[in-house]
Parts: C-alpha cells; structure tokens; sequence
C-alpha cells in the first residue's frame, strides 16, 4: 500500500513536470522551489528538532521560521547577493546539526 502511494506520487509529480516544462518551454531542476524545501528542513533544525529523529515542538520551529527569516530580511536590506545567503544559511543549518549532534554524544 505505501509503495503504491509513492509510485502514484512519483508518476504524477513526472507528468505535473513534463507539462510545466512543455508550458515554459524548458526544464529547470529548481523549478519547484527547493528553496522552500531547503528553508523548510532548516527552519525545523535550527527550531531544536532533532535531524536523527526524536520529539520536536511548533513553537520551536516557528522559532526557528522567525531565525531563518529575520537573517533573510536583514541580508535583503544589506544588498547580499543570493549566493551568499544559501551559504549563510547551509552554514547556520550545519552548525545546528553538529550542536544537535554534540548535545546526543554528551547525554549518552
């Protein structure tokens, strides 16, 4: 049953692609917003839920969507290119994973 719903999923996410490419005339790999995905993922880290698995909290990550955001909004108003964004933020993601990762090896 679950396998089914990730083939049904799959083929409808091909066929959604195939028709927005045949509209636009072109494909694009991040025609989807894997930003959002991006954002999505480092919102729910940064907000102190565990990447391995373990309980998170709402309000955590809406902690984490208010980080995530005050640092865009202050790199907008500062002219910072794009790229250095994404770099900025992969970098705030990596040091949650490594805190969360310290904090799981110290309560062993």
């Amino acid at each position: 049953m679950t396998s089914s719903a990730y083939v049904v999923g799959g083929a409808l996410a091909g066929l959604a692609g195939v028709i927005a490419a045949s509209r636009v005339g072109t494909g694009q790999a991040n025609a989807g917003g894997t930003d959002l995905v991006m954002n999505a993922i480092a919102a729910v880290v940064i907000g102190g839920t565990s990447i391995l698995g373990g309980a998170g909290a709402v309000w955590r990550t809406v902690v984490g969507i208010y980080v995530l955001a005050l640092i865009q909004n202050g790199f907008n108003l500062l002219h910072v290119d794009i790229v250095y964004q994404r770099v900025v933020f992969g970098a705030v993601l990596l040091t949650a994973v490594g805190i969360d990762a310290w904090v799981r090896r110290g309560a062993r």
